[in-house]
């Protein structure tokens, strides 16, 4: 965004930095924090260690879905675990 808090769009959901993202590790709920927001991608971290993620930027054809949004209560990130 160009103007405010950035913001970054995982999964379909915009984030702020600081927010707890909602990471399920199988059934189990992981603390992932958003630490901060550059260009190409995200640092987040989990027990003290930051990684950084890349985040693919869509074209603007890209943008319209058939997909629906999914409401706040019920929207997971999931891992597989293995």
């Amino acid at each position: 965004m160009l103007a405010g808090e950035p913001l970054a769009t995982i999964n379909g959901r915009a984030f702020g930095e600081g927010e707890v993202l909602p990471v399920f590790l199988g059934e189990r709920p992981v603390k992932v924090t958003l630490k901060a927001i550059r260009d190409g991608g995200v640092f987040v971290e989990h027990n003290g260690r930051q990684i950084f993620c890349p985040i693919q930027r869509k074209n603007i054809e890209d943008k319209a879905s058939d997909a629906p949004v999914q409401e706040s209560d019920k929207f997971k990130i999931k891992i597989n675990e293995k």
